[in-house]
């Protein structure tokens, strides 16, 4: 799976590069995956050469500001595509700039944006996937921890199936210690032992933790 998105990604990559006949593809990358996508391009076979810049807007006063912000760091890096979780703020800025915006996560808008463009697969294909692992290792009790729309679409498609019990429990999205704990407490008491785990990289990190 990861291979496979990770492709996605660099497939992604030189198009934009093929398209806008550029010799180097500057990259626009949203923390906090800076990182990740790092990793997965230092480790590709691509002959397509490629410059990494955080787009790190600080502190923001409002939306306006954020949208301010990155549209400015955009324009002054020069970048040519932006790559990161999905971003309410970040897409209006590249839709206003017209540079693709590669979003890692489900996009949580009912807005079409030109530019915008989804390289994860979509939750509808997720969910059915771990529907069926549920089915296929027989799991009668599941618990499911999320912090975002995609966990919700995986949470309806799990419900369907009346042969499992599934319990949830949503996240926020910077969750504290004791948000984790107040959670898995919940989870022992109801003796559920199967987990399902659609949450950021910080969170799944808490989750494991503890």
């Amino acid at each position: 799976m990861w291979q496979r998105l990770m492709d996605t990604w660099i497939g992604a990559l030189v198009f934009v590069a093929t398209a806008q006949c550029l010799n180097t593809v500057r990259v626009g990358i949203i923390p906090p995956w800076t990182s990740v996508i790092a990793s997965a391009l230092a480790g590709s076979q691509s002959d397509v050469n490629v410059s990494l810049h955080e787009i790190n807007t600080g502190a923001v006063r409002s939306a306006f500001d954020k949208i301010d912000k990155t549209h400015k760091i955009i324009s002054s890096l020069n970048l040519n595509v932006v790559i990161g979780p999905f971003d309410p703020e970040v897409s209006l800025a590249t839709e206003s700039l017209r540079i693709p915006y590669l979003c890692t996560t489900p996009a949580e808008t009912s807005q079409r944006f030109q530019f915008l463009v989804q390289v994860t697969p979509e939750g509808t294909h997720a969910s059915n996937a771990l529907l069926d692992v549920a089915r296929a290792y027989a799991w009668t009790k599941v618990s499911v921890f999320y912090d975002d729309v995609s966990g919700v679409q995986v949470l309806e498609r799990m419900m369907t199936n009346h042969t499992i019990a599934v319990r949830a429990w949503r996240l926020p999205k910077k969750a504290t210690l004791k948000d984790v704990r107040d959670a898995l407490v919940e989870m022992r008491k109801v003796l559920v032992e199967k987990c399902v785990v659609l949450c950021n990289k910080d969170n799944v990190q808490l989750l494991l933790e503890e």
